[in-house]
């Protein structure tokens, strides 16, 4: 080499450069879905445990008001007092559908799969959730008084002991409004991403929030297929677990529930 000459690193080539980022996009498209499974999963797992934390705090209301229903399992879920604790601002809001950023202060919204509800439980009072109490568990007198208009008064659980079936009978499930009254013969949403947020009952929270991507749930479902998705349910035993929407009619909503089958279609 002559004298006072440098030798210089060899430089990448135009075909080097893009073999390398051909390799980093396969890995990405490799590997983002994985992420993305994995922090999904991580969600469905606290949304367990949100579940859990309600379905033990109402065991634990029930047994020292000694009665199901009002006051006991109301006054948790819509309290003038407990709903400015942060424990149960946080267990209230599934990590996949927390409260809309936008909303303003005087706003009532029902949820979708990938937001929660908003509503006031007192005049001063805006609660936000994910879940909705099964209402069959308030006492009748509450429902009379506030006028609901249920015909089917019978259907109320009014004592613990009418929890015949303890380990299928929820009372807490992911849902798009605060309560729900669902009955063998609703049909289920046939818009799995916002529910139905105009009934009273099953299509409430028959929407694919879990065990699916709920970003992309079907907006008009043919309800005479199988369904996508499940939701968590707290069940009167305590348990928590993930039911498909598809097997929602086989737990015991109410004290006469009789599962349907077939399951009810639109």
């Amino acid at each position: 080499m002559a004298a006072g000459l440098k030798k210089h690193a060899r430089a990448f080539t135009l075909i080097e450069l893009l073999v390398v980022i051909a390799v980093i996009a396969i890995l990405a498209a490799i590997l983002l879905p994985v992420f993305a499974a994995a922090k999904r999963r991580a969600q469905e797992i606290q949304c367990v445990n949100n579940v859990k934390q309600l379905a033990t705090a109402a065991y634990m209301y029930e047994s020292q008001e000694g009665s199901i229903g009002y006051p006991s399992l109301q006054s948790l879920w819509f309290p003038s007092v407990m709903g400015n604790l942060s424990w149960q601002r946080k267990a209230m809001l599934c990590p996949t559908a927390p409260a809309p950023a936008e909303l303003s202060p005087d706003d009532t919204v029902s949820g979708t799969t990938v937001n929660a509800w908003s509503w006031f439980s007192s005049a001063t009072i805006q609660t936000n959730g994910s879940y909705a109490l099964n209402g069959w568990l308030y006492s009748t007198v509450v429902n009379t008084q506030f006028g609901f208009g249920y015909d089917t008064l019978t259907n109320f659980f009014q004592t613990e002991s009418a929890i015949r079936y303890p380990s299928t009978t929820p009372i807490f499930a992911d849902a798009i409004w605060p309560d729900m009254w669902p009955l063998e013969t609703d049909p289920p949403a046939s818009d799995l991403f916002d529910g139905e947020p105009n009934s009273t009952g099953m299509e409430r929270c028959t929407i694919a929030r879990h065990a699916a991507v709920a970003g992309s749930a079907p907006r008009d479902f043919d309800t005479t297929q199988k369904m996508p998705g499940a939701v968590n349910l707290g069940l009167a035993d305590g348990h928590v677990e993930m039911a498909k929407l598809e097997n929602l009619w086989q737990y015991s909503w109410h004290v006469n529930w009789v599962p349907p089958s077939p399951r009810p279609q639109q």
